[in-house]
């Protein structure tokens, strides 16, 4: 768990984990420079807790929080979870990603559904299922499912995330489902077993649901596609850079036609024409072969 700033909702995220049906677990935090009483808050916890690890240290920023979390926690565990610091975790969240993810074989990473809460925990609604055969590849190149409160990784998979770690990426989460999808297995668990918490404060909060919500989806994957700056291409290319070599061919290709299409129009109507990229909304696929061919990125 990294935290920043999250006094409010912390000691309730932190008795959830406390509460896991799966007790043999050790929490680690890092306090990722807050100005409240966050860090406080976890010492006292860990005063009465030996199982939990603290560290403290300068505002790195969610992404490397998270890197450095995942390096100092070490090779001896068997998994291990991303946790944000203001969800609450359902007492059979550890438990259910380690049933699916126990017989996996090599790199596996698990993520789910969630639970929408508003800031005092009463439900909104829950976030989409997805197509389990739809889920890879051809959709981590191009969009992420996995969301990171809901990780949890096997040790390979840890293993094979901090064998390159990235300059720069999106997201944490982004990057691990990029990095499994080629690597390894994606568990997505249609059940959810985390209460995900939507406050102004969110660094990445839920999506809205219906025409409105398929619109506003629109509206954010044309701003990210249009970014001048790091961006989606940029992810991409630091992806190629740290793994293109060790990717079998078809997949090499399929990485290196989505970047070299950013500046050949020719690569980018190629693209556009192959069905080796989706979303998985039928629309977003449309808008997403649309705008790789109109190089709107």
């Amino acid at each position: 768990m990294s935290t920043f700033n999250g006094e409010r909702f912390l000691p309730a995220q932190l008795d959830s984990l406390l509460a896991q049906s799966h007790a043999d677990c050790d929490i680690w935090v890092r306090d990722d420079g807050s100005s409240d009483q966050s860090l406080a808050i976890v010492r006292r916890y860990a005063s009465t807790h030996p199982n939990i690890h603290i560290q403290a240290g300068k505002n790195l920023g969610f992404v490397a929080s998270f890197y450095e979390l995942l390096q100092s926690a070490g090779a001896g565990y068997g998994f291990y979870f991303f946790c944000d610091q203001d969800d609450v975790w359902l007492p059979s969240k550890v438990g259910r990603a380690l049933a699916l993810l126990d017989t996996e074989q090599g790199a596996a990473l698990y993520c789910s559904r969630t639970q929408y809460v508003d800031r005092d925990l009463q439900p909104i609604g829950p976030s989409p299922d997805y197509d389990h055969r739809c889920i890879g590849w051809g959709n981590a190149l191009v969009q992420n499912i996995a969301t990171g409160c809901t990780i949890a990784l096997n040790s390979a998979a840890r293993e094979r995330l901090l064998s390159q770690r990235p300059g720069f990426c999106l997201a944490h989460d982004w990057w691990a489902y990029l990095v499994v999808s080629a690597f390894g297995q994606v568990v997505f668990d249609s059940e959810s077993h985390i209460l995900y918490r939507q406050h102004g404060s969110n660094t990445i909060g839920m999506q809205k649901q219906g025409l409105a919500g398929q619109w506003a989806r629109v509206q954010r994957f044309w701003r990210r596609l249009r970014q001048a700056g790091p961006g989606w291409i940029d992810q991409l290319s630091e992806f190629e850079r740290l793994h293109g070599t060790s990717l079998p061919d078809a997949q090499r290709h399929q990485l290196r036609m989505l970047i070299r299409s950013r500046s050949s129009w020719i690569t980018a109507l190629r693209a556009s024409a192959q069905h080796y990229y989706w979303r998985m909304s039928k629309v977003d696929t449309l808008i997403l072969r649309v705008l790789l061919a109109l190089r709107l990125y």
